[in-house]
């Protein structure tokens, strides 16, 4: 039975049933082929540029998949989520975001480790192109260093997601996916770009 639909979000589905959804077919992936998996990553990117929020609810641990995967999955779903990683075998990746690198990466600690490093849990897989990626960590970078103030990042944000242009749309979309997706390593930023975080999210 289908849950209420979200006109205003561009999902068919609530918001969590969504999630859900994704989170099962992401518990297959193994047995997907190479082309089956292709195509559930482009869905999923589509799903992200329509509500960005469902980055956020993917890597909730409720849903009851966490970062866990034994290694023939690993293999496997490379192609789809970037480096599918478990946070366990990777404890000094604890900053580096499954996206985008992370803000951490563009900005906020320096670190510059490349995508197939980043440590990844639940199914927050890279679904930007290189292009946009480099765009979105430019503009942290720009936040974070200070180059950008405040109140102009914001208007930033706003002009990306009222352009007409899709790559715009898309930059904005891999922006806010990267703030929800950083969400987990808060504790662990130092004061200034905690600081400078909270008032972006503000």
């Amino acid at each position: 039975k289908k849950t209420e639909s979200t006109p205003d979000s561009g999902m068919l589905f609530s918001l969590e049933a969504t999630a859900v959804i994704f989170k099962c077919l992401h518990a297959s992936i193994g047995m997907m082929s190479y082309d089956l998996v292709e195509k559930l990553k482009q869905l999923y990117a589509s799903c992200i540029r329509a509500n960005p929020r469902l980055a956020s609810e993917n890597l909730s641990s409720t849903m009851g998949m966490g970062g866990r995967s034994d290694s023939a999955t690993q293999r496997d779903t490379k192609g789809f989520s970037g480096q599918m990683e478990s946070e366990e075998s990777s404890p000094s990746k604890g900053m580096d975001g499954p996206s985008s690198d992370s803000i951490a990466k563009s900005g906020a600690m320096g670190t510059s480790q490349d995508n197939s490093e980043s440590a990844a849990t639940g199914l927050a897989p890279q679904v930007f192109s290189r292009d946009v990626d480099a765009e979105a960590n430019f503009h942290f970078q720009q936040i974070y260093s200070e180059v950008l103030t405040i109140g102009e990042a914001v208007n930033l944000l706003k002009r990306l997601k009222s352009s007409a242009q899709r790559r715009d749309q898309d930059v904005f979309a891999c922006m806010i996916h990267n703030l929800f997706d950083e969400y987990r390593f808060f504790p662990k930023y130092p004061e200034r770009e905690l600081r400078t975080t909270g008032m972006l999210f503000g």
